[in-house]
């Protein structure tokens, strides 16, 4: 039987599920659709589900995301990150939207919703100190190349487990971001999409150290794989275990978190290895859009939301500057 005609008294929870998701997901990855599937559900595990959407204020909207951000969520017990909110907010304002844009409601309540306030402090980075620390730490474990790469790249996890040999050009010192594994991989199943957006799609630079280290890495799998019968060929991934087998998302962060604690220094997600990289950076004075370009954000805007409390400033500098409007030339 169908469904009726979504109107203004249609519950969000319905709306959600049966107009919005199914229209939109087609066109998103794989690691998208179920990140956006998670909000969709927890969405509807709250007390906005049965309100129709013609209905739903600015008011209301702020309080469950006031309450959502000081409430542990249930399956774990932890207390959401502000990156769950803003995904939450996220799904919430671009459904709404549609719901405006096809003349259902009104307006867009979400455009005048204000979340409650970050108190969270910015992602702890690393020194270039204690990177070198890590990295002689780590130097003869199976997975130092991989650690080399992305701290030296910036890559995301799933990008640098994504290469192939394809991808790897060391004669021009440069790497090809085409793919990522998907973080549910798991052993015998493992799963690759496209890279977190259009602008993520790109080739990189990487110095010549990082050159040498994926260079020696390549003879030392091919040399394993001659010892197996097997071969090496420019469809094999780059990261592998001793007996083929690709490295998988959730066994390089644990064996990262061990490899940080046994090192003595301070602990950090391996994702923060990525902040290391962009914030070092822009800290260095890399021009914003340059920086953007190279760790694939969708806009060089999101770069500068994400980083600005790194970027260097001289205010005395500045107000020099300033002054000389009141000087003769």
């Amino acid at each position: 039987m169908p469904l009726p005609s979504p109107s203004a008294l249609t519950p969000l929870g319905d709306y959600l599920r049966h107009e919005w998701l199914p229209r939109k997901q087609a066109g998103w990855a794989s690691g998208s659709q179920r990140h956006r599937q998670w909000t969709v559900d927890t969405l509807c595990d709250s007390r906005l589900v049965d309100r129709p959407i013609g209905e739903l204020t600015v008011m209301e909207i702020e309080r469950y995301f006031a309450e959502r951000a000081a409430t542990p969520f249930p399956s774990t017990g932890q207390m959401p990150a502000r990156g769950s909110i803003k995904a939450l907010y996220a799904t919430l304002k671009a459904c709404l939207g549609d719901a405006h844009r096809y003349g259902l409601i009104p307006d867009n309540p979400c455009a005048k919703v204000r979340l409650p306030p970050d108190h969270g402090a910015p992602a702890q980075i690393w020194s270039p100190e204690q990177v070198r620390a890590f990295l002689a730490h780590t130097a003869d474990t199976r997975q130092a190349v991989l650690w080399r790469t992305l701290f030296a790249t910036g890559m995301r996890r799933g990008e640098a487990l994504g290469l192939t040999w394809r991808h790897v050009d060391l004669d021009a010192g440069r790497l090809l971001i085409a793919r990522a594994m998907l973080a549910d991989s798991r052993k015998g199943n493992v799963l690759y999409g496209p890279p977190k957006n259009h602008r993520s799609l790109r080739t990189i630079s990487i110095d010549p150290g990082t050159v040498d280290a994926l260079r020696g890495w390549k003879s030392a799998v091919a040399a394993e794989a001659v010892s197996r019968g097997d071969v090496v060929t420019d469809e094999s991934p780059v990261f592998v275990h001793a007996d083929g087998s690709p490295m998988l998302p959730a066994g390089v962060s644990d064996t990262f978190r061990r490899q940080v604690k046994a090192a003595g220094l301070p602990a950090i997600p391996l994702h923060n290895a990525r902040h290391c990289h962009i914030s070092h950076l822009l800290a260095a004075g890399e021009p914003i859009a340059h920086v953007a370009a190279r760790a694939g954000h969708s806009t060089s805007a999101m770069t500068l939301r994400i980083y600005a409390h790194v970027i260097p400033g001289d205010d005395a500098r500045t107000a020099a500057r300033a002054a000389e409007m009141f000087e003769a030339s």
